[in-house]
């Protein structure tokens, strides 16, 4: 088959594809054929961007808004799922939420421990429960993790964000153990400067000598994954 029919006809969802990350695995699945829906919460314009600039053909692409910290949103994006497809063939939990440190008071420290757990881990959580269903008849049945090697270094300012990450790593771990009758396939991606944040001002980039990886890695994984059998869970640092 050709790389470029490879998703042809298939479905994925993509949390948090409006932007960064997310937006450029939206882009490299819609160019393999794929019918993609997106999760968004504050990036309406980004959103809009990323629609003009893609030009759907046969395959197509969805949007919905939802806050993660509410479940009902989740509902909404489950519903939207179901409205859309048949069958969902990709789950990438992507979403993040990753808060700045100089909003948080010195004492403070769980003043976003809500936002960090919903979001990065029950959210990922709830979608798999509520959407296997829709996934069990798909022979590609694949679920991506987006994960954070810094998490372990335990980020001494955003302490909740990196035990929401770190957990989420375990619980990657653990359903890909689990196995689902040898038909769900559990990865995750360890990620460490891959892009600039995006508040990162191109002097202060330069003043620290970083150098980032880019997206291209994690593309070529994900199409390692989709072209290759594979032993659960997959993890693998980037």
């Amino acid at each position: 088959m050709k790389e470029k029919q490879r998703l042809k006809g298939k479905s994925v969802l993509v949390t948090g594809g409006a932007k960064r990350i997310g937006r450029a695995l939206v882009l490299e699945f819609l160019s393999l054929g794929a019918n993609v829906l997106i999760t968004y919460n504050k990036s309406a314009k980004e959103v809009n961007s990323l629609f003009k600039e893609v030009k759907l053909k046969e395959n197509n692409l969805y949007k919905i808004k939802a806050d993660f910290k509410n479940k009902l949103e989740l509902k909404k994006v489950v519903k939207e799922a179901y409205k859309r497809f048949n069958t969902l063939d990709i789950l990438v939990n992507n979403a993040s939420f990753f808060p700045n440190p100089d909003r948080l008071k010195a004492n403070s420290i769980n003043l976003n421990s809500e936002s960090e757990f919903n979001i990065n881990l029950k959210a990922p959580t709830y979608l798999l429960n509520n959407l296997y269903p829709l996934m069990s008849s798909s022979l590609i049945c694949m679920v991506i993790n987006m994960l954070d090697k810094n998490a372990f270094n335990n980020l001494a300012s955003r302490p909740n964000y990196a035990d929401s990450k770190v957990a989420l790593y375990l619980l990657t771990k653990a359903l890909g153990e689990l196995n689902f009758q040898n038909k769900l396939k559990i990865s995750g991606f360890l990620l460490n400067m891959i892009l600039p944040p995006s508040n990162l001002n191109k002097s202060f980039k330069e003043h620290r000598g970083i150098k980032y990886k880019g997206i291209e890695p994690l593309i070529r994984e994900i199409k390692y994954l989709l072209t290759n059998s594979i032993k659960t869970p997959y993890i693998k640092e980037i």
